[in-house]
């Protein structure tokens, strides 16, 4: 169950393909590794540690009181917090400044929204943020390849970017073969 969960979040409902998760970061991705590595571990720390408090706000507080319309702005104000948290200890050891916000801010929303306990949230939010930094290859990959070859200079990065998420995601859903088993 836990890897079904994972695997659709990855790969299926990936949180950039189909909710839009960091689209734009995934056109401005960093230009070297290590940045995106520290930035991943900026982005699930902060994101997990927010879905965590979140679950626990949400399951005390926001819920028996009736007051889930605060939810988005405990939860901005929660993410901010984490987030601000790990960008000094990532800037204090490696000198280096991670801004990404957003995508630890909507996984986490999506998380919670999606997750009917705080494991489910918790796997949510990983695979979701996963998903992300997962496609930063790939969109660089072919980011590469368009600027070898010659397309028209009308289309601009984000063009590309929707048309190539909207081809990786006929290539993830091509693998579906369940009218092979109709009888």
């Amino acid at each position: 169950m836990i890897f079904l969960t994972v695997s659709m979040y990855v790969l299926l409902c990936s949180a950039p393909l189909i909710y839009g998760i960091g689209l734009k970061n995934l056109v401005k991705s960093p230009p070297n590794v290590k940045t995106v590595c520290l930035s991943a571990a900026k982005s699930f720390v902060s994101a997990l540690c927010s879905i965590t408090v979140m679950w626990f706000i949400t399951d005390a507080l926001l819920a028996p009181y009736s007051l889930a319309f605060l939810f988005p702005f405990i939860a901005l104000a929660l993410t901010a917090g984490f987030s601000i948290a790990a960008d000094r200890i990532i800037r204090r050891f490696f000198n280096i400044h991670v801004g990404e916000f957003d995508v630890s801010f909507l996984t986490g929303i999506l998380a919670l929204a999606e997750g009917f306990s705080l494991q489910y949230a918790l796997i949510i939010g990983f695979a979701a943020t996963l998903s992300f930094y997962l496609l930063i290859p790939v969109i660089r990959a072919i980011r590469t390849r368009l600027f070898m070859s010659s397309y028209s200079e009308n289309y601009n990065d984000y063009a590309m970017l929707f048309v190539t998420a909207a081809l990786i995601l006929c290539a993830f859903y091509a693998f579906n073969f369940s009218w092979l088993y109709v009888h």
